[in-house]
């Protein structure tokens, strides 16, 4: 296929590849089979110029090692359980421990760390394939996955669709680093943001959710309204503080799922976020002496990435009153995001 080109063989013997996409709306973006992930999207900004929004190395083989996650795709579950365990239908299962003794983002060789099959590939839109088989990383059952990337009229769509051979706890996301004046542009200074929710997500000293809701109303966590991206910790909320910066889960409230809305001033550029999950991640990294860098050589910086993550909120699984992130055997998940551009 002309719009895939081999990058590099693991030590397994699989071949990783970079597959370019593009459609007639200016969008370009660049996917690789390794951890099924985002390596760029460029888009116009108001004068036409093009420049690659997505951060990380161009190399699809850093995927696969220890790092900020760039772009990869997040599961079985997104996000942290509390103690690695859940209960279900009476019995208790428990999953790899491999944060501090609770479970995140799928564990320790989550689905990021593996080389998808390439299922179908056109000019607009490639599907990539993973089985996880009963057992790995503590999930109950075989689950067949399908992610599915695509432009269609400014828009980056990720559909994640998946099938399981027993009752499993499923929660599928995908961990983009943006910055909408380009990935090389350095602080979102000039970025504006609103997100679509009243509720944000209570986390305890070990950034557990706990299963509480709290209003945003008076606090950083407050972008009801749009206002600067950048909130400077201390703030006087321990709930911000204890982070000093974004890394919070919100509960959706918005109708037709718009999640959040993001501009960049110096650009033009914004991104509106649709899912059809109840809550999303929001998150905010500060690269200072990370040592991470960059497509030009350059090393990221300070707060010069934001992440939109739907999903089931983390720890749901333990949450009754929460939406159950449990996937029935032999039912369908099919869960779609996406990314609107405008310039």
């Amino acid at each position: 296929m002309q719009n895939m080109i081999v990058a590099g063989v693991t030590a397994e013997g699989r071949e990783v590849f970079l597959i370019s996409l593009e459609d007639a709306s200016g969008l370009k973006a660049v996917v690789s089979n390794a951890g099924a992930s985002l390596i760029s999207l460029e888009a116009p900004d108001a004068a036409g110029e093009r420049r690659d929004l997505v951060l990380g190395l161009a190399d699809p083989m850093t995927r696969l090692a220890p790092g900020p996650m760039f772009g990869i795709t997040l599961g079985r579950c997104a996000g942290r359980v509390r103690n690695a365990q859940y209960t279900y239908n009476g019995e208790t299962v428990r999953l790899s421990p491999n944060k501090k003794g609770h479970h995140g983002h799928g564990g320790y060789r989550g689905f990021d760390k593996h080389v998808f099959d390439v299922l179908e590939c056109a000019e607009n839109r490639v599907s990539l394939g993973y089985r996880s088989p009963d057992g790995e990383e503590g999930y109950p059952g075989n689950l067949d996955l399908k992610v599915t990337y695509a432009l269609e009229g400014r828009e980056l769509r990720i559909r994640y669709q998946a099938r399981c051979d027993k009752d499993s706890l499923v929660s599928l996301s995908n961990h983009i680093y943006w910055n909408l004046a380009g990935e090389d542009s350095g602080s979102l200074s000039s970025h504006t943001a609103r997100l679509f929710s009243r509720r944000v997500a209570r986390q305890d000293a070990e950034l557990v959710l706990d299963g509480t809701l709290l209003p945003v109303e008076g606090t950083p966590f407050d972008f009801t309204r749009e206002r600067p991206l950048i909130q400077k910790a201390p703030s006087g909320n321990l709930q911000f503080d204890r982070i000093g910066w974004y890394d919070h889960d919100f509960m959706l409230e918005n109708a037709d799922g718009l999640a959040t809305q993001i501009r960049d001033a110096r650009s033009g550029r914004g991104m509106r976020v649709y899912t059809d999950r109840p809550g999303f991640h929001f998150y905010i990294y500060d690269f200072t002496d990370q040592g991470f860098s960059g497509k030009h050589g350059q090393l990221y910086a300070g707060n010069c990435g934001f992440c939109v993550m739907p999903m089931y909120l983390p720890n749901s699984v333990n949450v009754p009153d929460w939406p159950s992130p449990i996937l029935r055997a032999g039912e369908l998940y099919d869960s779609t995001t996406r990314f609107a551009f405008e310039w």
